[in-house]
Parts: structure tokens; sequence; C-alpha cells
């Protein structure tokens, strides 16, 4: 195999003209560069520039207008692409040398970097100490440059107009030339007869003579319709067969470098995969084979939980895709969903639900006859309204629509594919999230894993995730803690032997076993597992989000049911402290289940609300929608039972019922131990105010049914 690294024996394309060399000012020294305000220019084939204007846009954005002087930064930088440009020579074109502060060239280039999207600082560089340079494709145009789509409507159009005018000129031809051949006829009835003949043999003859020559057009027409499209058809076929073999190659190399090392560790993986995107950006081939190693890239990118760096390698992949197969090609709809795998991934809950509508729309739009695409966008849709949660959507309603898409993908699938076709099998453990009956679930998820593990084998990560979901359904739904634990423990043994131990799969895993563990009071495990899960879930995705939040908020239950109340408030600041620092907007159910949390420490620390705060918090959690507000007042309510007994009403007897009814698979975080801790509470607080009737009434709403 000859190694993509060295690129022996790969097919060059000729290469495009650089830039310098359409630009007339090529042999002008920098002061004497003036840019041509007769062009346009294309920056990176997204944006395009007009110096006249001083305004660069964007078709999917909103054209920015630039600052005078940061639009002589941009000339000068297009002057001199891939050359540095000094300070000094910014300061002497641009700001006729003035003395100016070093902060007002740096403006500039920010402002340039922001409307380019330029966040990673890798198409306009900074050159330590000298200036910068701009290192991205600039293509000069005329401002009424025709785009190929034109050109060819045009020709279509022209060719068309020509045959018109051809068969038209054919027929006056021919209707002039049969009448010069009649001759006269004087006696009218002598000849009506043999007239009438000959006009329907004339008539007969022209009908024949034109509907062959249509014959002849129609197939001529055909035949050139099913030239183009079959020679289409072996250009995608060639593409996509180039494409993957660079993939194929890049793929192995990269593993045969990381084989190699010394250390084979997550650092030395990332060193090598963006040591690879240079070797990318050097590589001469065609744009198929780039977008096969960029896939290859991707990928291990992804596996490895690097899923920013995934996103980043998509949005490349993304241009050369429209560039070989067309904006609207199905293959531009695949790389869509590998995108919304990946914002699921960072937890972006309101960039998949757009991304997934509109995705679901091109595809009616421009694919509404190709049945496996459309099953694959209302798959992503329904996963879209899985993963939103308040404040972006109500969480009701989206179950309700998300379980609505995702039996339309079923459907679909199990009209056109076999039955345990891994696309079925994926679907379904997605249905599994949507429906409440406990033995449907465990119906569908058994159905789910058996699928995973005969297609796809023991050892894989969709047996891992079906072995997880199953361990939970079990654990939630039926109370069957030994199995679902077991459940979960093959999942973990699974995941050990695939992936790294920092990884978001790793965390995950951590996460559900410590939660399995605090569900049924054991704390310590529950402490040891939550730990390695935001230990790992940090290291691998950064301590601002959901999963991190909620696997916080575990602990610090898990430490107040220990005993631990000062551990337990360390780590509940922790979780507010995140919140604040990185601006986050938890989902209200889990924001709630943090401020419960908090209430139940402070309590347990002796750290007393006053009446009117106590009161106005009770109005404001029953006066809008959030999760079960009968858990915070029963907070609250407890506040009076510690500290102002005589202001308790029976309402406080109401919402203990509440939340022995409450104790459902549906509450998300009302669990089991919740329910102990709270009951022996209530108890022991009880017997510190000193009312037998009250205690009495206490005891009775705790007892379960």
């Amino acid at each position: 195999m000859n190694k993509v690294i060295d690129f022996e024996g790969v097919r060059h394309n000729s290469e495009d003209p650089p830039v310098d060399k359409l630009l007339s000012w090529q042999n002008t020294s920098q002061s004497q560069r003036p840019i041509n305000n007769s062009k346009v220019f294309l920056i990176e084939n997204e944006w395009l520039y007009n110096p006249q204007e001083k305004e660069l846009s964007h078709s999917n954005r909103k054209s920015v207008k630039l600052r005078e002087k940061t639009a002589c930064v941009l000339n000068l930088l297009i002057n001199n692409k891939s050359q540095i440009v000094e300070s000094s020579v910014f300061f002497k074109h641009v700001w006729g040398g003035r003395q100016v502060s070093e902060n007002v060239l740096k403006q500039s280039i920010k402002e340039l970097r922001s409307c380019l999207k330029d966040e990673k600082k890798s198409l306009i560089k900074t050159v330590p100490k000298k200036g910068y340079s701009l290192h991205a494709s600039v293509c000069p145009q005329n401002f009424h440059s025709i785009q190929p789509e034109q050109l060819k409507a045009q020709s279509t159009t022209e060719f068309l107009n020509k045959e018109s005018v051809t068969l038209s000129l054919s027929k006056v031809s021919s209707e002039s030339n049969e009448n010069k051949e009649r001759t006269p006829i004087k006696d009218k009835s002598l000849h009506k007869h043999g007239i009438y003949q000959h006009l329907i043999c004339l008539n007969y003859r022209q009908w024949l003579f034109s509907f062959c020559f249509l014959l002849i057009i129609l197939w001529a027409f055909f035949s050139t319709y099913r030239y183009i499209s079959t020679n289409e058809q072996l250009r995608i076929s060639t593409i996509k067969m180039t494409e993957a073999q660079s993939k194929k190659n890049f793929y192995q190399d990269i593993l045969i470098r990381y084989h190699d090392s010394p250390k084979q560790t997550t650092n030395t993986l990332k060193v090598i995969l963006k040591k690879s995107i240079g070797q990318i950006d050097a590589f001469k081939g065609s744009n198929a084979e780039k977008i096969g190693m960029l896939f290859a890239l991707m990928e291990l990118y992804t596996i490895a939980g690097f899923y920013e760096d995934s996103r980043i390698i998509v949005n490349r992949i993304e241009k050369l895709i429209v560039m070989v197969y067309g904006l609207h090609s199905e293959e531009y709809i695949q790389l869509r969903f590998n995108v919304i795998d990946i914002l699921i991934k960072l937890n972006y809950r309101q960039e998949v639900l757009n991304l997934s509508q509109l995705t679901l729309e091109q595809v009616k739009k421009h694919h509404s006859n190709n049945s496996y695409l459309l099953a694959r966008s209302y798959y992503y849709s329904g996963k879209s309204y899985l993963y939103c949660v308040a404040p972006f959507c109500d969480r009701s309603e989206s179950l309700i629509i998300g379980e609505k898409y995702t039996r339309k993908a079923l459907s679909i699938f199990e009209n056109i594919l076999n039955p345990n076709d891994i696309e079925i099998a994926d679907t379904l453990w997605l249905l599994n999230w949507f429906i409440w009956d406990g033995n449907e679930k465990i119906k569908i998820s058994k159905k789910a894993l058996n699928i995973f593990q005969s297609t796809q084998g023991y050892m894989h990560e969709r047996t891992a995730s079906g072995l997880e979901q199953l361990g939970r359904t079990l654990t939630f739904w039926n109370q069957d803690w030994e199995s679902g634990e077991k459940m979960l423990f093959k999942a973990l043994d699974i995941r050990q032997n695939l992936f790294p131990d920092i990884h978001p799969e790793m965390a995950k895993i951590h996460s559900y076993i410590g939660e399995h563990f605090f569900m049924t009071g054991k704390f310590e495990m529950a402490i040891q597992y939550l730990k390695s899960a935001i230990n790992i879930n940090t290291a691998s995705l950064g301590e601002g989000n959901d999963n991190n939040l909620q696997n916080i908020m575990l602990m610090a239950r898990s430490q107040l049911y220990s005993g631990n109340e000062k551990l337990a408030n360390q780590w509940i600041h922790m979780a507010f402290d995140i919140i604040e620092r990185h601006k986050l907007t938890p989902s209200d159910v889990l924001y709630d289940a943090i401020l419960v949390t908090q209430l139940r420490i402070e309590l347990a620390l002796n750290k007393a609300m006053n009446i009117d705060s106590i009161e106005q918090a009770i109005a404001s959690v029953e006066n809008k929608y959030k999760s079960p507000s009968y858990i915070l007042i029963h907070e609250y309510q407890t506040q009076k039972l510690r500290y102002f007994f005589d202001d308790l009403t029976d309402s406080y007897f109401f919402n203990i019922e509440a939340l022995k009814n409450g104790l459902t698979p549906t509450n998300r975080y009302l669990y089991r131990s919740d329910f102990i801790y709270l009951k022996k509470r209530s108890q022991d607080l009880c017997q510190q105010i000193n009312n037998e009737l009250f205690c009495s009434k206490i005891k009775r709403a705790l007892t379960n049914d």
C-alpha cells in the first residue's frame, strides 16, 4: 500500500493557477499594488468581497460593510496573499505613516477574522513580531460574470430555439413544395372524387412523415438523455470509488503512525490527527480524494471523542461536497446526518433541532422518491426532538412529535429493508425513549439489542448502548436492580475495550452506573462512579454541559444522604459556579433538581429562610410551569415545619401525597432514595416540634399503601 502521507502513486490533478498570477500587480512592490476595483474577489469559495463597496457577502449570512481602514487592511492582504505583510507596511499605506497604536491594526485584523469566521486564525495568520499573512484561496471575478448554471441554461435555450426554427423552416418549405406540385383542376364535378382521394393520400403521407420525424427527434433526445444520465452515474461512481479508496488509505496510514508511536495515548493521537490536517492541505490530488481523507479524519476525531475538532473537519468536507456533488445531493444530505450526530455529542440541542428540520424539508423537496433518505431524515428529526428540552422546547410536546417522526422512519425502514438491518435496530433504540409502557419498552429494547449483537457483534458500541438502555429500562420500570446492574457493567466492559479512559462514552457509562447506585441507596459506590464520570466528562468535553451538572447534583445528594453535609455543600456550589461562569441555560427540570438539592443541604446545615422569602418562593413556583412543582414546594414547606410551624397548613400533607404518587420513571429527578431521605427528615423534624397529632398525620401521609 502506498502511504497517503508520502502521496506516492496518487494521481494528481493540474493545479489551479495561483491567485497572484491572476492579479495585475504581480511584479510591483507592496506600496504600488492598488487593488482592482473593477473586480470582486471570491475568498475561500465562500465570501464575496467587493473592494469598491467595502462589502463582504455570504450566501447564508447577512452582508457586512467593512470600515474603511479595515477594508484597506484586507486589500493589502489580498495583494500580498501568502506573503507576510509587516506591521510597518500597514501603518504606511493604511494610516498614511501616522503614529498609531499596534492595537488599532489588531482591531482591524480581529474584525476581518470575525467576518470570515476565522476562529482558528488559519485564514489570517499572525506572524509574531512581524505582521500578518493571508492563507485563503482568493479568486478575482468580474462584476457581471455569468455563472456556469446561467451559461448552461443559455446554451440549452439557444439549442432548443435553433431546433424550433429548423423545424418551422422545414415545415414551410415542405408546404411550399407541395403547393407548387398541385395542378389546378378546372372540371370539379369530373374530378371531385379523385381529388378527395388524392388529398387523403397527401394528408396521410404528410402525417406519417411528421410522426416518423417526431419519433426520430424523441429517440435522439432520449438517447442523449440516457447517454448523459449513464455518464453522470459513471462519473459519480468513479468519484465515490476514488473517495472510498482515499479514505481507506488515509485511515490506515494514521492508524499505522499511531501504532508505531512510542506512547499510544489520547494526546499522541490528537497530535497525529492535527498534523494530518496539514498533509491534506498540501495534497494536490482531486477533491474526491480530499473528501475521502477528510472523512477518515472526521471519523477518527469522533471515535476519539474530539467532537469540536470533528465539527471543524465537517465544515471543510461540506465545501468540497457542494463543489463535487452539489448542494442538494444525497451526499450533502448524508453529511448533514453526521453533523447532527456530532452536535448531539456536543449538547447543542437547539442547533440539532434546527438542522434536522431543514434537512427534512430539503429531502422532501429534492429527494421525495428516495424512501431510504426520507426515512433517515425522519429518524434524525425524531432524535432531535428527543434531545430538545426546555427552555427551547415544551418537553411533553417535543416527545409527542419525536415519537411521530420516529414511527414514520420505522414504518418506511420496515417496508424497504430486511428485519435485521441495523437501521431498524437504531430506530427501535430511539423509539424506546418515547415509550412509557414498561413492557413495551423492554420488548423493544430486547429486539434492538438482539439485532445489534447479531449484526455488529458483542464487542461493539451499539451493543454496549443496547445493553445500557435495556439495563436502565429494567431498573426504572421494573425495579429489577440486579439485572439492570449486570447489564450496565457489561456495557462498561465493552467500552473499556473500545475506548481510552478519557472518552465521552466512558463518562456516560460511569454516570449511569453512579446513578444506578444512587437509586439503590449505595451512596459510597455512587460517589465513586459519579466522581469518575465528572473527571472524564470535564477532561473530554469540558465542565460546562448538562451531563456534568447532573453528575455534580447527584454527587451532592449522595454526600448529603451519607451525612457529609459540608462536602455536599461544596459540590452544589460548584454546580451553580459552573452555570454562572459558562453562562449556561440548563433544562428547567435539571435546574430545579439542582435548586432542590441546594435547599435540602441548607436545611441540613440549619440555614433558615425568613417567612416572607418562603411565601414568595412558593407563590413563584405555583404560578409558572416548571418540573413538578410539588418537589420544590415541599422543600419550602419543610422550612416552615422546621422554623415556622404555626404558619404550616394542611397543604403540607397534600404535597407529601404528591411526592409518593410522583415516584414514577416519568419524574426524572425524584428517586426512591430521595423519598427515603425525605421521609426520615420529616419524621425527625416532627419529633422536634412535639405535636403528637401533627406527627401522626405525617406518619400516615408518608406510609406507602
